[in-house]
């Protein structure tokens, strides 16, 4: 049916454990999850589609766990899916989370210790937009036909972080193909890493029509720095496999660009591209 239930499995709540918590005939799903206050919450959601009306809004403490099978429909909705604003150890594993052009599957905003690692982020705008002074975190990101980008560059991006976050690892981000096969030289298929102390392992970008991925951001002032990126594979793509903007002491592996099958002419690309105040850097082999 359409009645959100929550099953207690631990004690503190509203209800004994084992109990459950019953929500009413097609209540919104996300509105039921944040009904249900208490500290370091650990949610399970079964298998199947929820379509969320509005954002789930995250806490401190919380981990949220999705099923492989699950999915979270967030693409006619125009919000953010998943919501956390200057909270800390929180996580979200699992499932497929869909958003709507211009809005985040997972948006953090000033969030510190926290882990994200869904299974596939497809559809809108940003996978995981990181941003206002975030800190202390990991992520990965599979994300299928996440759409075109705009001019802020944040949009069909699967990881985006801006200069104000640090010390954070993304062991591994995969961008496969683009939601209308058009283009937009502004999405960077492979994300955006700006910031301080900033890991980011294989970045792998395949039929796609955006860039490669970002190291550092617009900002100049301060500039991204110690930023670690240790291999780029362009298969397919349309523009610059690396580009580098206002950073310093930044290491780079290796970069692949393929070239072969290329959306539109691939005059004027570039294994790395270099713009801006970039000083410092190392790149250890480009193949192009």
């Amino acid at each position: 049916g359409t009645k959100p239930v929550a099953q207690a499995m631990v004690g503190g709540l509203s209800v004994q454990p084992g109990d459950n918590v019953v929500g009413t005939a097609g209540q919104d799903i996300a509105g039921f999850h944040n009904s249900l206050t208490t500290t370091n919450r650990q949610l399970c959601f079964n298998t199947g589609t929820f379509t969320p009306t509005s954002s789930f809004t995250l806490t401190t403490g919380e981990t949220v766990r999705l099923g492989f099978t699950t999915i979270i429909d967030g693409s006619a909705l125009s919000a953010n899916v998943f919501s956390a604003n200057s909270i800390s150890n929180f996580a979200v594993y699992g499932g497929e989370i869909r958003s709507r052009a211009g809005f985040a599957a997972i948006d953090v905003s000033g969030g510190t210790d926290f882990h994200l690692f869904p299974d596939l982020l497809t559809g809108g705008g940003a996978g995981i937009y990181i941003y206002g002074t975030s800190s202390r975190c990991s992520a990965g990101a599979y994300a299928r036909n996440l759409g075109q980008g705009g001019s802020n560059g944040r949009d069909g991006v699967p990881i985006y972080t801006d200069y104000t976050t640090g010390y954070c690892d993304f062991p591994y981000v995969t961008h496969w193909g683009d939601a209308t096969g058009a283009g937009n030289v502004n999405a960077w298929a492979g994300g955006q890493f700006a910031g301080t102390d900033i890991n980011v392992g294989r970045i792998l970008v395949y039929n796609s029509a955006g860039g490669g991925a970002r190291v550092g951001d617009l900002n100049a002032n301060p500039k991204s720095q110690r930023i670690t990126v240790a291999q780029v594979i362009m298969d397919i793509g349309n523009t610059n496999g690396l580009f580098l903007i206002n950073a310093e002491n930044v290491t780079v592996g290796q970069v692949t660009v393929a070239r072969a099958g290329c959306f539109s002419t691939c005059i004027g690309e570039a294994g790395v591209q270099i713009y801006g105040k970039v000083s410092n850097f190392a790149i250890d082999s480009i193949i192009s």
